[in-house]
């Protein structure tokens, strides 16, 4: 499966920009997301082929927004999903 669109949800500016702009450099279309809730109304939208994801995000969190994925049938579980924790914060 070729991996076109990807929707990247973080709650910090810089590492969101960082990671959209480096996606999209490689050619991907790239579509942010600044808490879990705003992520999950793109994800029903746009249908990305894979989702980043950081875990501490506000309104609902990584985990809620990957559960929250698999339940909605209109979105296919082949969706990939990767979580990114901060490494300060994973300690």
């Amino acid at each position: 499966m070729v991996t076109n669109t990807i929707l990247v949800v973080e709650d910090e500016p810089v590492i969101r920009e960082n990671i959209v702009e480096i996606l999209e450099k490689k050619g991907f279309t790239v579509f942010s997301a600044i808490n879990g809730s705003v992520g999950f109304k793109l994800a029903g939208e746009q249908h990305p082929d894979m989702i980043i994801s950081d875990i501490t995000i506000p309104v609902m969190t990584g985990t809620q927004l990957l559960k929250n994925i698999c339940l909605q049938k209109s979105l296919k579980l082949h969706n990939h999903i990767y979580q990114v924790v901060n490494y300060k914060s994973a300690f």
